[in-house]
């Protein structure tokens, strides 16, 4: 059953392509903030528990992302204070004050939408 919350998938092999749904479309909602939008239509939000979801059908404050780029590495901050991450269960959660190794992301591919 689909609830909305993310997870993360099974590693996929060198060369292999993300899943459908684990395609994310960034919108700039300005120069600092983004918003993401998944495969369903659905925006990326941090849910009271921290615990990252995709029901949103419009953009507020909890589906508001600030990239974070060092040394060539990419961090998403939630407007909670906190970045986006891996639990130990697999759930999508923001509960790290720190960007450390866990919640570095890889973008595999990137596509300038006009």
């Amino acid at each position: 059953m689909d609830n909305g919350l993310f997870t993360s998938g099974t590693p996929h092999n060198d060369g292999e392509g993300p899943n459908p749904e684990e395609e994310l479309t960034a919108v700039r909602l300005s120069e600092t903030k983004i918003a993401l939008k998944s495969g369903y239509n659905k925006y990326l939000a941090v849910e009271k528990n921290d615990v990252v979801a995709g029901r949103s059908d419009a953009i507020g404050p909890r589906e508001m992302w600030e990239p974070i780029f060092e040394n060539g590495k990419l961090a998403l901050l939630a407007h909670n204070g906190c970045f986006l991450s891996c639990s130990e269960e697999g759930d999508m959660v923001a509960t790290s004050k720190a960007a450390g190794e866990n919640e570095i992301l890889k973008v595999i591919k990137c596509i300038r939408l006009n």
